[in-house]
């Protein structure tokens, strides 16, 4: 089904419910046109993004759409359904937009990250998935796909696959990282993989199979957020790829965060300027 299918790829219950909408929305319009799924071309998705702008969709809100449809197809071709995609070569990038996230200071991430619990076994999975974000400044949805060999605990490296949205990148861990990480993985995710008795390449998993990884950060957060009100997963990461701004050149800073474009990175060189004008204004106000 295609629920398990976009579960199973670690989107949330919000996730799910908007993609399957919008796919709804794809199929509605199919038939309203007389086209099967199976007969759609790439002048149709051409057509099809042509009447969501007629209904006054966004550039963002039409980006939605399109992922949404791809997702389906995703779906088909793993279900042996279809053997294509016909909407591959559509590409649109979603509308600018602009979100100022007040920075976190890397001494005070740290302290985020130390601040997480790590006694039990799924306590320090938890902080496993909290020092990718924190470290390693990945997606949230990087974080709840990842597999067991995307961890290279010899070379002190992660592997993050590329996706339609981001390229892949090889990024270093902290040596601590290493060292939580091979306790996790050889110790406590065998530990967890006895109890549940399932078979999975997933590195994040629980004794509850109908857990997704996305349940565990959101664990994580709820409980970090007693005493760092407002924090989210997208804030940790914005802070992370301004560091990295400070610290490398914008190509650099650029491969680190796995932007496809670098327009993509220097809005976050926007959005420490934008904040700065923020700390001002409310400071040292002119008027």
């Amino acid at each position: 089904m295609l629920t398990n299918y976009l579960k199973q790829k670690g989107y949330s219950s919000t996730s799910r419910a908007s993609y399957i909408k919008n796919i709804r929305y794809f199929q509605d319009w199919l038939k309203g046109e007389a086209v099967a799924i199976e007969e759609v071309s790439y002048q149709d998705g051409l057509a099809y993004l042509d009447y969501l702008k007629r209904k006054g969709l966004t550039q963002t809100s039409r980006y939605h759409y399109l992922m949404a449809v791809n997702h389906y197809y995703d779906y088909l071709i793993e279900a042996h359904k279809l053997d294509r995609n016909p909407l591959t070569r559509i590409k649109i990038r979603p509308g600018k937009r602009t979100q100022i996230y007040q920075v976190i200071e890397p001494h005070e991430l740290h302290r985020i990250y130390a601040s997480c619990p790590a006694e039990t076994i799924h306590k320090k999975r938890n902080k496993a998935m909290l020092g990718l974000l924190v470290y390693q400044g990945l997606r949230t949805g990087e974080v709840y796909q990842m597999q067991v060999d995307q961890i290279k605990l010899q070379e002190g490296v992660v592997q993050v696959y590329g996706s339609r949205t981001s390229n892949e990148r090889t990024l270093e861990l902290k040596p601590f990282q290493v060292m939580e990480l091979y306790e996790y993985v050889m110790n406590g995710r065998e530990e967890i993989l006895r109890q549940s008795n399932e078979e999975t390449q997933r590195l994040f998993i629980g004794i509850s199979g109908g857990q997704s990884p996305g349940h565990y950060l959101s664990e994580i957060m709820r409980q970090l957020r007693k005493n760092h009100p407002n924090l989210t997963a997208q804030q940790i990461r914005a802070s992370v790829i301004v560091k990295w701004l400070k610290q490398y050149n914008l190509r650099k800073a650029q491969y680190l965060a796995g932007h496809r474009y670098v327009s993509s990175t220097e809005k976050y060189l926007q959005n420490e300027v934008e904040g700065l004008k923020q700390e001002i204004e409310q400071y040292h106000p002119l008027g």
